[in-house]
């Protein structure tokens, strides 16, 4: 009798075998549930990513591969050949600019609109290192480069495609960006304080867009995130060490003009591509200086000839 009694079991322990046992069913359906919840999220966050890279003006953000890392590098790069003066600058820019066109005039080539990508390269990158010898002899680099395009694709024409489309498409890959890079280069030809400003104002727009609009569940909180960042740096460099190029409360109408010009030129870029979600990395590298920089030149120049 006392070897049963002690292999019987407490009065405690049934009861909390059962309530594991009566548990264990909702448990597993808790877990069906967030399940289905993860995968409608997944579902959901694709389809808008899938809606984003298809759209003709969307935002979009590139997470494959090294980005962030890629972010930082580009950003001491840019500041260290801004230290080292206007030709680094412009072989920066230029280098970048010439290799957004190419990769720009690659995703629009189709059966029956062929540009050539090393005319697009070249027009993009000509007019940035053109800007640093002068305002003149970029103005004259950009339109005789782009006549050099249109001659070259009407004289040698591509089987199955018209030539004045070919070259339109040239234009196309390589003006704005090639206009875009020579603004910052011009603009450090005005001052070199206007070249620094705005590429640490631009810098704060785009890692705010990007920490942010990554996640985003729509295309406002990214760019809201990166006018924020900036008005926070903006306020910083105000009060701390103004920029010598800005008196006052000067630097808030240049920033507003970059809080406004970053993410149109962010829309300009996927205007440009067949889609938005295009392979054009080193485009996505300058779309918030398409609109922001010769904004900021013209604002420049304004100033020095009605200051």
């Amino acid at each position: 009798m006392s070897a049963k009694s002690s292999k019987a079991p407490s009065k405690g322990t049934a009861p909390s075998k059962a309530t594991a046992a009566s548990k264990s069913p909702a448990k597993r359906q808790a877990a069906g549930r967030r399940r289905a919840r993860e995968t409608a999220t997944d579902a959901i966050g694709s389809y808008r990513l899938r809606q984003l890279e298809t759209s003709r003006f969307g935002i979009v953000y590139d997470i494959d591969g090294p980005r962030v890392r890629l972010g930082v590098l580009w950003f001491f790069v840019a500041l260290g050949c801004l230290y080292l003066g206007i030709a680094a600058v412009a072989v920066l820019f230029a280098a970048v600019a010439a290799l957004a066109a190419a990769q720009t005039a690659t995703v629009l080539r189709t059966k029956w609109r062929r540009p050539d990508r090393a005319v697009a390269a070249g027009v993009a990158g000509v007019v940035p290192l053109a800007a640093a010898l002068g305002t003149g002899l970029a103005g004259a680099a950009l339109v005789v480069a782009t006549l050099v395009a249109v001659g070259l694709a009407v004289a040698r024409p591509q089987k199955g495609s018209d030539p004045l489309v070919d070259a339109g498409a040239v234009v196309r890959a390589s003006l704005a960006v090639g206009l875009a890079a020579a603004s910052v280069v011009l603009l450090y030809r005005v001052d070199i304080g206007a070249a620094v400003t705005i590429v640490l104002l631009v810098s704060a727009y785009e890692v705010g867009d990007f920490l942010v609009g990554t996640g985003a569940a729509n295309q406002v909180e990214g760019p809201v995130s990166g006018i924020l960042l900036m008005a926070v740096l903006t306020a910083a460099l105000s009060v701390l060490v103004p920029p010598p190029p800005f008196e006052g409360s000067a630097i808030w109408l240049f920033a507003a003009v970059v809080a406004v010009g970053a993410p149109l030129g962010q829309v300009l870029a996927s205007a440009i591509l067949p889609r938005a979600g295009a392979p054009a990395r080193a485009l996505r590298r300058l779309d918030s200086y398409l609109v922001a920089a010769p904004a900021w030149l013209v604002l420049m120049w304004g100033e020095l000839h009605l200051g």
